[in-house]
């Protein structure tokens, strides 16, 4: 289509009142005959539409005589056909819209759009949105493209393998054991919140929450506790508590090593989020075997937090904490908030940011898998 594109408006008339050759004469850019009671409109030679009113025709005829193709980018066209504005990508169309600012507006996603690949499976950068397919099938959607990406090099490392007839087996190499500890339990109830709530019954329902989220995701997940327990409970001595839990990751074969905790301190003005990894000797000479690859586990699981709970970013730090250092694959600590503010308290409390967190640890350690080049 052209702009000012040349139509002919040939329309069958009761007969006797305009002739062809008249018609002809009469106008350069309409032509209209008379044989019956029907206005066809023509684009060159191509039919378009009939009317049985010469009106209609004509107001037909010179919204088609205003159309234009605005080109945004590739194979991606915006017909502007007033008053309708449709989109397409080639020959595809799309959407259509009542107004070219939102016919544009949605245009430019799709232009800004584009797919990579992975083995087979794929990633839809559609802004603001990034889904990832397998084929035609689309798997996920994520709000970031770091998500999305390391969620699409999971399943390239994906096959799937047919057992019996109906039978299939995922076969995502090897699947990755991850070890949730919810920090504290049993004797030990950990800190104590202004109105009574004990950080042990916080990080076991933290963790319940995570625990759903991964194992859906496709990882096997071994908890170090999943009721108000201790671990050992034949000794009061911490460092055998702590290292009951070390003793629960190694004898799982973990991949990952995960606790959980809130914090507290003695001024009620301190808050926000904070999450710890181990790479100094500096306690007792121990060290986590993996020291980088915590550090990368610790931030994104600090990114993620962030994002679920929406509390002051501390950081990721170093640090000698006991599960982490005595540790022998990647570790990380969380401090998901402060116990001993009110602010933070609330957030904790509120078993709609439970779940986003649960949502937000299963994609960070999505990212991470995908980051850290860990099997």
């Amino acid at each position: 289509m052209k702009n000012s594109m040349s139509l002919l408006l040939a329309g069958l008339l009761l007969a006797g009142s305009v002739s062809v050759a008249e018609a002809a004469t009469t106008t350069t850019k309409t032509t209209v005959t008379s044989t019956a009671k029907q206005y066809n409109v023509f684009q060159r030679n191509t039919y378009l539409k009939s009317f049985v009113s010469y009106n209609e025709a004509v107001a037909y005829a010179k919204l088609w005589d205003h159309s234009s193709v605005v080109k945004i980018a590739g194979n991606l066209w915006l017909w502007d056909n007033y008053p309708r504005f449709q989109v397409y990508q080639g020959e595809r169309m799309l959407k259509e819209f009542t107004t070219q600012a939102a016919a544009m507006d949605y245009a430019k996603l799709w232009a800004r759009s584009s797919v990579r690949t992975w083995k087979g499976s794929w990633l839809w950068d559609n802004y603001p949105k990034y889904r990832v397919f397998q084929g035609e099938k689309m798997l996920r959607e994520y709000k970031s493209f770091e998500e999305a990406v390391a969620y699409a090099r999971l399943w390239a490392g994906a096959s799937v393998r047919q057992i019996t007839d109906g039978h299939w087996v995922w076969d995502n190499f090897k699947v990755k054991t991850l070890v949730i500890d919810p920090g504290h339990g049993g004797r030990d109830p950990g800190a104590i919140a202004l109105d009574g709530t004990e950080e042990e019954d916080l990080t076991l329902s933290f963790s319940l929450k995570a625990k759903a989220e991964l194992v859906k995701r496709g990882y096997n997940v071994v908890m170090v506790r999943e009721t108000d327990v201790e671990l050992d409970p034949s000794t009061t001595d911490l460092a055998e508590e702590l290292q009951a839990r070390v003793d629960v990751s190694k004898a799982s074969e973990a991949n990952l090593f995960i606790s959980l905790h809130a914090n507290s301190f003695s001024s009620t003005g301190t808050y926000g989020t904070e999450t710890y990894y181990n790479t100094t000797t500096s306690y007792d000479g121990s060290v986590n075997p993996f020291p980088e690859q915590s550090r990368q586990l610790a931030g994104v699981i600090q990114k993620h937090v962030l994002r679920a709970m929406g509390t002051y970013n501390r950081g990721a730090k170093d640090s000698n904490f006991y599960v982490l250092r005595k540790n022998t694959v990647p570790a990380a600590l969380v401090e998901i908030a402060f116990l001993s503010n009110a602010g933070d308290l609330k957030k904790l409390e509120d078993t709609a940011l439970q779940q986003k967190f649960a949502v937000e640890m299963g994609a960070a350690v999505d990212e991470y898998f995908a980051v850290s080049g860990q099997k």
